[in-house]
């Protein structure tokens, strides 16, 4: 079984961080209501510096698990990033708040939050235009995805290394793939200007 110190090793020969990005997290664990409705055993494989964003969409068991990963995260040293639901961050001291595709920019509310408590904001996107809103809205970085095929998005067409390039490289902020991403193809993603990946079972399945 594949490991993550040789995950980190070759992310960090395929995506250099940039020293603009030094305070972002490399790595991002995902939760998931389906592929990882426990994702504590994930996040105690974590290091100092990665991160997990908390994305459940039932309340009640997003709530649960963000009182039980916020004492991990900080013994860890892992950032803690809130899905959709900046009243938890808030609630809970959370490291960020990440936001869905559609929610960019509908509202400066969580942004102006985040950076009144120093939490980071991120946003899901799936192309250029919505690349440019989380620019316009000031957020801190972006999740690219589907950036390979995925079993989360079961015959949606991939972004693909170019056009992943292209939306790296038009934005001034933290770029990370998303999507289908293992230790076989991580290579692939080479001078993409990625600020790091996420995913799940990349981490998950992990030794």
């Amino acid at each position: 079984m594949a490991n993550l110190s040789d995950l980190r090793r070759r992310l960090n020969f395929a995506c250099p961080l940039p020293s603009q990005f030094s305070g972002m997290p490399r790595l991002i664990l995902m939760s998931d209501d389906e592929r990882l409705p426990d994702p504590v055993a994930a996040v105690k494989k974590l290091s100092a510096g990665d991160g997990v964003i908390l994305r459940h969409r039932d309340s009640s068991e997003r709530r649960r698990l963000a009182r039980i990963l916020r004492p991990l995260c900080l013994r860890l040293n892992v950032f803690l990033i809130i899905a959709g639901d900046a009243r938890l961050a808030l609630a809970v001291n959370a490291d960020g708040i990440h936001l869905a595709e559609a929610q960019i920019g509908c509202s400066a509310l969580p942004v102006f939050w985040a950076r009144q408590r120093g939490m980071i904001v991120t946003a899901a996107v799936h192309g250029e235009a919505a690349l440019r809103r989380a620019a316009g809205a000031g957020l801190d970085g972006v999740l690219v995805s589907p950036v390979f095929t995925t079993a989360s998005h079961p015959g949606k067409r991939s972004l693909g290394i170019l056009r992943l390039a292209r939306m790296a490289g038009s934005t001034p902020l933290a770029t990370y793939g998303l999507g289908g991403i293992d230790h076989d193809n991580l290579m692939r993603l080479k001078h993409t200007g990625l600020a790091g990946v996420a995913g799940i079972g990349v981490i998950a399945n992990s030794g």
